[in-house]
Order: C-alpha cells, then structure tokens, then sequence
C-alpha cells in the first residue's frame, strides 16, 4: 500500500517538475519573442542545428524521442524526475517548433558558440542527473517489484 502512494507522489511530483520545465521555457519563448531582441534565433533543426536543412526529418526526430522519453518515464521509476525534466523540455521545445516553425533560441553565453533556451538547459540538466541515477542506482531504474 505505502509502494502505491509513492508512486503517485513521485508520478505528480516528476509531472509537475516536467510541467513546470515546459511553462517556464514557453513563457521566456513568448516574452522573447515580444522584445524583439537582437539574438534570437529559429532553429529549424534538432539539437546544435543538425537537420536544419531537412525539417521534416528534424520533427520525425522529435516526436520519435517525445516517445522513448515518454516509454522511460513510464517504466523506470528511479529515474522520473531527470525524465520528467527533459521530457518538459522536449515539449517546450516542440511547441516551439508548432508555433514558430522551429525551436526558438535567445540565451547566448560566451565562451559557448551555441544559442540555447530554458528548454536545453533542462534537458542537459536532465541527462547528467540520469546519467547520476543510472551510475548510482548501477542500471537498477526499472520498477520495484510488489
């Protein structure tokens, strides 16, 4: 019973983790947008611009790591919450794309020769923390037995 109750608290927790990722990347989006600064630029491709040139390949790519996300935050339970954020960062990042055409980006920071936005941070975030759990849990993520 105990097992139950938090596996909803960590389901609603993660979920608002990763609902929160993808609300605080879609309101920078749009106030961005509405300064009209200098800087921003409309990524047409996935991540550093690869597949740029190819769009549709680009959101074939998008959508086919949406349901892997998806399918891992299902089934590993240790690991929800990195899921979770790159999962709302993954979302941020595609309404983006709906909206604009392609992912808008407005942070710049040098050294770093790349523009990214909240959405990239989180993911980056999200994949060192998994890569953290998977280290520490040594692969043992999936679900505890009953």
């Amino acid at each position: 019973m105990v097992q139950k109750s938090t596996g909803v608290v960590s389901k609603v927790g993660s979920g608002l983790v990763g609902f929160l990722v993808a609300v605080v990347d879609i309101a920078l989006t749009f106030w961005y947008r509405g300064q009209n600064m200098h800087g921003l630029i409309v990524n047409h491709g996935v991540a550093f611009g690869w597949g740029s040139g190819k769009p549709q390949l680009a959101q074939i790519g998008v959508a086919v790591g949406l349901a892997v996300l998806g399918f891992l935050y299902w089934r590993w339970y240790r690991a929800r919450y990195p899921l979770a954020m790159m999962l709302g960062g993954a979302i941020a990042n595609a309404i983006s794309r709906i909206r604009y055409g392609g992912v808008v980006d407005y942070w710049h920071v040098a050294p770093y020769p790349f523009v990214f936005n909240a959405a990239d941070v989180a993911i980056r975030v999200g994949v060192l923390w998994l890569l953290v759990v998977l280290w520490t849990t040594h692969g043992q993520v999936g679900r505890q037995s009953s």
